[in-house]
């Protein structure tokens, strides 16, 4: 966040091969708060680079650090006022073959006319997928910086995808409005701060079977994404989630680097639909 929620919005200097754009100075963190951008990636652990990581977000502050089971918030040190730049890096086809994002996708098992919301949306990566997945449904996408609420406006405008709202919304509150059968939330679920009073509010806007579905870092040195520290483990998200009122009713494991994680107020009925 500076692209947040989203996660802030994202992380990562996609690709650890992928050019990293120079329009503005970087830090060496991984990630932003809530809004960030979500669909971006992560360069190697230990990796010294100029980009930001992660999923679409900017780079956290040197000072953040971990207290307890709750991760601080990471403040960010640069901005995205070149969206179309960062896309190179957040939609890098190189990016697929380890995000997976139409197997991701299949496992929210969409109806057509489902509305869904994606925070930390950051240029859109998972935004456009989720749109044609849902040709009579509705896209919320959300995200804390202005110029990638912009970038995805406009982008929708020119695949013709009418479903898509791009909205931008506070580091503290995503605004969502109710009735929503999937929130997505991309690498960006470690930026947010104060993430049970932040998830109360997503839990609000759930439908009745609604689901909140969380992509997160795998613990451990990977190929992609940030450092252990700025991770966190599934057992610590679940128990902050309970404390929004949401239960783990499953996890989907096949993604290299991440764990997708499904939540519901009611798992029975959040998973009726999932095999």
């Amino acid at each position: 966040m500076r692209c947040l929620l989203g996660c802030l919005i994202a992380l990562l200097g996609a690709c650890t091969h992928a050019k990293v754009p120079t329009t503005t100075a970087a830090s060496s963190a991984t990630g932003s708060p809530a809004a960030a951008a979500t669909g971006s990636e992560i360069p190697a652990s230990g990796a010294t680079e100029t980009s930001p990581k992660g999923h679409g977000h900017p780079q956290p502050d040197s000072s953040s650090s971990e207290t307890g089971s709750r991760h601080e918030f990471h403040r960010p040190t640069h901005r995205f006022e070149d969206a179309q730049a960062w896309s190179q890096v957040f939609d890098s086809p190189e990016r697929d073959v380890w995000q997976k994002p139409d197997e991701v996708i299949a496992q929210l098992h969409l109806t057509p006319d489902a509305h869904v919301a994606d925070i930390g949306a950051g240029t859109g990566y998972f935004t456009v997928r989720l749109a044609q997945a849902v040709p009579r449904g509705r896209v919320l996408a959300v995200d804390v910086e202005p110029n990638l609420v912009t970038f995805i406006q406009r982008r929708a405008a020119s695949d013709g995808l009418t479903n898509v709202e791009a909205r931008l919304a506070p580091t503290d509150d995503p605004q969502l409005p109710p009735g929503l059968d999937v929130v997505l939330v991309v690498n960006t679920y470690h930026h947010i701060a104060e993430r049970p009073a932040y998830f109360r509010k997503v839990r609000q806007a759930l439908a009745e079977n609604g689901r909140l579905v969380l992509v997160e870092w795998r613990m451990g040195k990977q190929e992609h994404g940030p450092p252990d520290d700025h991770k966190l483990p599934p057992e610590v998200i679940t128990s902050e989630l309970a404390e929004a009122g949401l239960e783990l009713c499953r996890e989907w494991d096949e993604l290299p680097h991440q764990h997708v994680l499904f939540y519901g107020t009611h798992c029975q009925g959040a998973a009726k639909h999932q095999p």
